[in-house]
């Protein structure tokens, strides 16, 4: 009977403290405010906060904001895991916070100066359960925003590694991206750390593996590593970034893998697969802005290279009145590209006419397309010549010499 006491007493314990270890304790919420606002920039004063100590102990809001340099916060709700040791002091110390409908919004002209002061973790977790989030540089007048259904971000410990996973839309299109930040400390103090990272939509799919490093310690560069590239047609990508594909781009896929180093100014692939239209290609090459669009230069060679799917058919050299034809040989120049591309072929196809061991020139500035034939095996003999397109104040005019 002794021991049946004991074990009723036991139980009736066990159940006042899961009570009120459930139990939604009110907490003062200006004094949430004032505690939490020490470690987290500037935290508002929410409408409502209570505390359960079970499973965890949890701070729980209703009306969330806060703000610190480069990054505001507005939530419908959000929950803080604290840390037990400095709850039984008294304080509240959060481990992870989780947001609910979420609005923030990024700085980064004011978040790089914060972060490089940064010295230790400030949260072991971060999950965002819907929302948005709008990313800005005013210093250049940039900005854009996606909606968010969920986000999450976990930091092992001061010297581990950051994981961050994120699903949601941009410009109307599902979007899924996942990263690890192998070093935060240094990255944020601008020295190397290993970075992987992949994004998914069904307009584009990238993947980089290598070191990121804010200064450019590894040689000016800002990042060096094995990167790749997919998009299943150039049209509607251009048109997913706002821009408006330039006239005779092939709506054809791009495929591009090989090894990246990307500076303040540009990017070099070494190493490069590239697929166009169906071609392959390899070989070497730059990207770097020019003015208000791109310049791409390098040297591309392939095994066998048809033309067409490229260019689109070839051109008749006679109209029906027995005159040079005027058709367009090339497409239209576009005028945000500047080209300078060095490309050979074992064997080149264009409709029926084949070159071997073709060596070409592309190059286009300044509303000008050019393809010179440097050499060929043509029909026993040789071959040179250039096609060109210039686009004036009226139609392209073609030019051709041979």
């Amino acid at each position: 009977m002794r021991h049946g006491a004991i074990a009723a007493g036991a139980a009736l314990g066990a159940a006042i403290g899961l009570v009120l270890g459930t139990a939604h304790w009110p907490i003062d919420p200006n004094r949430v405010s004032r505690e939490l606002s020490t470690g987290f920039g500037v935290v508002g004063v929410p409408n409502q906060a209570t505390l359960t100590l079970l499973p965890r102990p949890t701070l729980r809001l209703s009306g969330f904001t806060g703000e610190t340099s480069g990054l505001k916060i507005t939530a419908a709700s959000a929950e803080a895991t604290l840390q037990v040791f400095r709850l039984m002091q008294g304080d509240f110390a959060p481990l992870g916070v989780t947001l609910r409908d979420a609005d923030l919004h990024i700085d980064l002209d004011a978040a790089r100066a914060a972060l490089s002061q940064v010295t230790q973790r400030p949260l072991a977790r971060v999950l965002v359960k819907g929302g948005t989030v709008e990313i800005a540089r005013p210093s250049v007048g940039w900005s854009t925003s996606a909606s968010v259904a969920v986000a999450q971000f976990d930091w092992d410990g001061v010297y581990g590694p950051l994981r961050a996973a994120g699903t949601g839309r941009w410009r109307g299109q599902p979007l899924d991206v996942s990263a690890v930040l192998g070093q935060p400390l240094a990255a944020v103090q601008g020295r190397a750390s290993a970075l992987r990272l992949s994004l998914d939509a069904p307009l584009a799919q990238m993947r980089l593996a290598g070191d990121l490093a804010a200064k450019g310690e590894a040689d000016g560069a800002l990042f060096r590593g094995q990167a790749s590239a997919l998009a299943p047609s150039l049209a509607r990508l251009l048109r997913w970034f706002g821009r408006t594909p330039p006239d005779g781009l092939p709506l054809t896929g791009l495929e591009l893998a090989g090894h990246a180093t990307a500076t303040a100014h540009g990017a070099r692939i070494d190493a490069a697969a590239l697929t166009w239209g169906g071609q392959a290609f390899e070989g070497a090459l730059d990207v770097s802005r020019a003015g208000s669009g791109v310049a791409i230069s390098g040297t591309l060679a392939a095994d066998v290279l048809d033309m067409e799917p490229l260019l689109g058919a070839p051109p008749a050299l006679i109209d029906a009145a027995g005159a040079w034809s005027g058709e367009p040989a090339l497409p239209s120049p576009a005028p945000e590209i500047d080209l300078d591309l060095r490309i050979s072929a074992s064997r080149a196809v264009w409709r029926g006419h084949r070159l071997d061991n073709a060596a070409a020139s592309v190059s286009q500035s300044r509303g000008r397309l050019s393809v010179k034939l440097l050499e060929a095996g043509f029909a026993q003999g040789g071959l040179s010549g250039e096609l060109s397109v210039e686009q004036g104040a009226g139609p392209c005019r073609t030019h051709r010499q041979a």
